[in-house]
């Protein structure tokens, strides 16, 4: 099971009721920069996904586990997308409330947003952010885009 964004891995004890009567095995980890996870930033999925690789080699070398399958919310959700694109061994997913990419949840924010902002600003502070997040957390958001390897 894969969080949300400002979540943990104890996110996962609202589907044990779903999940272990059915004798599915659960496993849940905080992805980098969340709950006990080392990490300063959070990249909602980007650096996740190779969170969620390191995962999937060691849950694949255990003798009990025989397919797996990723069940995300949110930015777990995303991530799964990310992950799943590149690893054909994943059995199945679930996805819940996955982005479509990261430039349109953050016009949508500011859309959405309570107080009126002007629509020429909004292109300059998004490369604003863009760049802060590159030279900090050392990604570009317009290649965070689960639609993309969907």
């Amino acid at each position: 099971y894969l969080h949300g964004n400002c979540s943990s891995r104890l996110e996962a004890f609202d589907a044990l009721p779903v999940l272990l009567p059915q004798d599915v095995s659960v496993f849940s980890m905080d992805l980098s920069g969340s709950g006990r996870s080392d990490g300063e930033y959070i990249s909602l999925g980007y650096h996740e996904e190779q969170d969620l690789r390191t995962c999937l080699e060691f849950l694949r070398e255990l003798p009990t586990v025989s397919s797996i399958g990723l069940w995300g919310r949110s930015m777990g959700a995303s991530t799964s997308i990310l992950r799943a694109a590149e690893d054909s061994k994943i059995a199945a997913c679930v996805l819940d409330s996955a982005f479509k990419d990261l430039k349109t949840v953050a016009e949508e924010l500011v859309c959405k947003g309570r107080f009126p902002w002007p629509g020429f600003l909004t292109g300059w502070a998004f490369d604003l952010v863009r760049t802060e997040v590159s030279e900090r957390a050392n990604f570009d958001i317009l290649e965070l885009s689960p639609i993309s390897r969907a």
